[in-house]
Order: C-alpha cells, then structure tokens, then sequence
C-alpha cells in the first residue's frame, strides 16, 4: 500500500470512529436524560409522600380522617419502591435509594397502625407525633437519595456533553482539514494540468495544447474566417553549434516573447515544437493576419536595434479557412506549415544569392 494511500485509510478510519464515537455518546446522552427525567419524576413523588403524610397526621390529630389521602400514599409508595403502578414511576436500582424506600415503607406500615390507633383512643393516647416525625426524617432521606441518583446522571450528562462537543469539534476539523486538503490538491492538480499544456522554456501553450486547441474546434463555420499562421526560426542549428544550447534557447524565447507581446488576446499563439510556432485567429480576416504579422517583423527589428544588432530570422505561412470547405484548423495548420516551409526554402535560396 502506498504512503497516500495508507494515510487516506487512516484519516476514513478516524473519521469512521469518530462518527461510531458520537452515535455512541449522543445514545448516552438520550439513556441520560430519560434516567433523569424519571429521577426528577421519583423525586416529585417522593417529596408528595414526605408532605402528604405530615397533612394525614394533622387531619388524624384533628378527627378528620382521609381514607383516600392514604390509599393514594399507599399507591405512590408502592410504585416508588416497585416502578410502573398507576403513576407509572421508573423502578431505581440504586442501592441507597432502595434501602431507604423500603425502610419508609416499613416505617409508613407502622404509622398506618398508629393513625388506625388514633382513631380509637385518640392522638394524646398514642406515639403518632413522634412516629411522624422519625417517618418524615426517613422520607427526607428517601428524597435526597433520590436527588443524588439524579444528580450522578446529572454530572454523567454535563462529562458526556463535553465529550461530545470535543468529538463533534474533532469531527468538523477533520472535515475542515479535509476540505482544505481537498482544495489544495484540486489546486495543485489544475497547476500540473496548466503545466502540462505549457511549454517551460517559453511559457507559451505546448504542442499537447496546441493540438487540443486544434481539435476542439471541429469543424469551422462557413459564416466566418478562421485563420491559422505557423513560424520557424531560421538559423537555430547553426546558432546552436556556434554559440551553444544556450543561445539557441535564448534564440526561442526572445522570439516566442515577441509573438506573445505582438498577438492580441483574441489569437492563441503557443509553441508547436522546437522551433516552430503556431498562431490561431478565429472570426479574423485576411487583413487582420497580414497586420499582425508586419506587427511582428516591425517588433523584430525593433528587437535587432536594441540588442546591438542580434538578429531574429523566421520563416512564415499562413492560410484561412475561407479557401476550403468543412475546413478544420488541423487542415489550416497542414496547409500554412506548408506555405511556412516554402517561404522558408525562399529565404534560403534568397540569402545564398546575396553570399553569391
């Protein structure tokens, strides 16, 4: 496995765990927050029975007594110590909370007596105050174990939630990283992309782009004038031999920042190999062409005065596609470089007259 493909294994991975991680917390925090729900509801019933059993007594010592008020005490401490039942209460399994609600109902059976006592021989004749009073401690007790279980799951949610925000944050930033490292390579690919259809040397478009160009344009409309001029430096080997490599690069780009500074936006210029060149020109007219290549001798010899004479010699043909039917730019192309080579056998022939 490669090195790129080992390091995208291990970033899907901790991203595959991070996402199991947060279903798992936020599973957690449902479990947590029902738990809580249900102590809150425990602790409600619970504080129910603590003061409806202090409003039994007092009606007991008064001689007004509520069958109902304890049937209904009777019911809530059954379903705090067994769950479900009529309030429909969580059972808790906690172990403190456990040992204290079944104590109150113990202690809450014997003050049952003891109210059933009351109601015989009357409150002065019996222990209910002082029963009521150790039953209210112990369901003091029972309510505050109930708070402590609450608040365990309380201070469990709060950790939980923190643990969250850390693996949701975890998660946004490997997105973010990813995002960003995902920009960065679609960057660095349109980079490679450009430089693969650029020529280093000169910066103009290369042959693989030259080419692209001619063949994405298909067959040109007959409603306009399309135009195709190609160029070769004359002279390059013997630059070459002469003077070195070197000369001859400075040769090439010296002449491809002359066609680049001469075409305007409209023409694709691009280098087409060695030392030749191609200059493109659609919805143009043969006007157009001859002005842009006496534009680009003009600069030429602009270029001679101001580097001490150094001379740029180039042949060049050119052919539009108003001469030919379903024409293409690759024909254009064949038929310039043609015209270019005959021009360029006339330079010859015409500088081997001058030596004569």
């Amino acid at each position: 496995m490669h090195q790129k493909e080992k390091s995208k294994f291990l970033w899907n991975l901790v991203q595959s765990i991070l996402v199991i991680f947060l279903i798992v917390l936020v599973g957690s925090i449902i479990m947590d927050i029902n738990k809580i729900q249900g102590s809150a509801k425990i602790i409600n019933y619970a504080g129910i029975v603590r003061g409806g059993t202090q409003r039994l007594v007092k009606l007991e010592i008064a001689r007004k007594p509520n069958d109902a008020l304890m049937e209904e005490l009777d019911t809530i401490i059954r379903d705090l110590k067994n769950g479900e039942g009529t309030t429909r209460l969580v059972k808790i399994h906690d172990r403190d909370f456990r040992s204290y609600i079944t104590n109150q109902e113990i202690m809450w059976n014997q003050l049952k007596e003891e109210v059933l006592d009351t109601r015989l021989k009357g409150a002065e004749n019996t222990n209910i105050l002082e029963l009521s009073e150790e039953y209210f401690q112990m369901a003091n007790e029972t309510v505050k174990a109930a708070e402590v279980y609450a608040e365990k799951f309380a201070t469990k949610l709060k950790n939980t939630e923190i643990i969250l925000a850390v693996n949701v944050a975890s998660i946004i930033l490997l997105l973010v990283y990813q995002t960003v490292a995902a920009i960065i390579l679609n960057h660095k690919n349109k980079e490679l992309n450009k430089l693969a259809f650029i020529d280093i040397n000169t910066g103009l478009p290369n042959k693989g782009c030259c080419d692209k160009f001619l063949y994405e344009h298909g067959i040109l409309s007959s409603d306009e004038i399309d135009a195709c001029i190609m160029f070769d430096l004359n002279n390059l080997k013997v630059v070459n031999d002469n003077f070195g490599h070197k000369a001859g690069d400075a040769l090439i780009m010296n002449f491809a920042n002359i066609l680049r500074r001469t075409a305007t936006e409209k023409v694709f210029v691009g280098r087409y190999g060695g030392d030749e060149f191609i200059a493109i020109l659609l919805d143009t007219s043969k006007e157009e062409v001859e002005a842009l290549l006496k534009n680009i001798d003009d600069n030429i010899k602009e270029f001679s005065k101001e580097e001490n004479g150094t001379t740029i010699s180039y042949a060049a043909g050119y052919e539009l596609s108003s001469e030919y039917k379903d024409c293409t730019l690759q024909i254009l192309m064949d038929k310039a470089d043609k015209k270019m080579y005959a021009d360029k056998a006339e330079k010859k022939r015409n500088n081997m007259l001058n030596k004569l």
